[in-house]
């Protein structure tokens, strides 16, 4: 396995997008010294944390979907930013969105509670955000990769 996954994922032009993830099974982590917030006392510990290896954006992102596509990138990009601005405005319509086989995005609101209808007001709610649910098969790739540790 490359030890880049956007370097690998480059040179696989051709191949599958499914075959590309069944193929990447590592996932590099590293370990994060951290204190116990709850407990000031306690010795630090070490914990896994997810190597971050950058961000892609849309462009980039439609780039590759040409691998795999008879499509051009700039036709990609049109479609991905129109799923963007119909999935906000579904999203916004209190609808859920679901993304195929990566999972789906809904919005959830938290508020204070109160015991009647009429004694609530909006200003109650105090936290608005964006959910994700990975599908079972996106749970099944994320459960079944391997690690590679990194320094």
């Amino acid at each position: 396995m490359q030890a880049n996954s956007l370097q690998y994922l480059s040179e696989t032009k051709g191949n599958s997008a499914d075959n590309f993830l069944n193929e990447l099974k590592i996932m590099r982590i590293k370990l994060v010294k951290r204190s116990n917030p709850m407990d000031k006392n306690q010795n630090p510990k070490y914990f896994a944390h997810m190597e971050n290896e950058g961000v892609i954006d849309l462009y980039e992102l439609a780039n590759q979907i040409t691998k795999y596509s008879s499509l051009s990138t700039g036709d990609i990009l049109n479609v991905l930013e129109n799923t963007v601005d119909a999935a906000s405005l579904f999203l916004l319509m209190g609808r859920g969105v679901q993304l195929g086989r990566l999972g789906m995005l809904r919005i959830i609101l938290k508020s204070d509670g109160v015991e009647s209808p009429e004694m609530f007001n909006c200003n109650m709610i105090h936290r608005k955000k964006v959910h994700f649910t990975p599908s079972v098969q996106f749970k099944r790739q994320v459960e079944s990769a391997s690690y590679e540790m990194i320094k």
